[in-house]
C-alpha cells in the first residue's frame, strides 16, 4: 500500500511543476496587460497600479518554477557521452 503512494507521487512531479510555472506566468502577464486592455475606463488607474506588483511577482515566481523544472529535468536525463563526441577528428 505504501509503494502505490510513492509511485503516484513520483509520476506527477515534474509535469505538474511545468504546468504551475506556465499558469503562474500567464496570470502575471494577464495582470500586466490588463491595464492596457481597459485603459479607456477612468476608474482603472487605481486598479492598474495595484495590479503591477502582483503581476511582476507572479511572473517572477513562474520563471523560478520554470528554472526549477529545467534543473530537475536535467538531473534525470542521462549525461551525453563525451568520449564519443571528442573522438571524431
Amino acid at each position: 500500500m505504501n509503494d502505490k503512494k510513492t509511485r503516484k507521487r513520483n509520476t506527477r512531479g515534474s509535469g505538474s511543476l511545468l504546468e504551475k510555472a506556465v499558469f503562474t506566468m500567464a496570470i502575471g502577464l494577464l495582470f500586466l496587460l490588463l491595464p492596457w486592455l481597459f485603459s479607456a475606463s477612468p476608474g482603472m488607474d487605481n486598479i492598474s497600479a495595484g495590479l503591477r506588483l502582483p503581476g511582476w511577482l507572479s511572473l517572477g515566481i513562474g520563471l523560478v518554477l520554470l528554472a526549477v523544472h529545467r534543473v530537475r529535468k536535467g538531473r534525470t536525463s542521462p549525461a551525453p557521452d563525451t568520449a564519443e563526441a571528442g573522438s571524431g577528428r
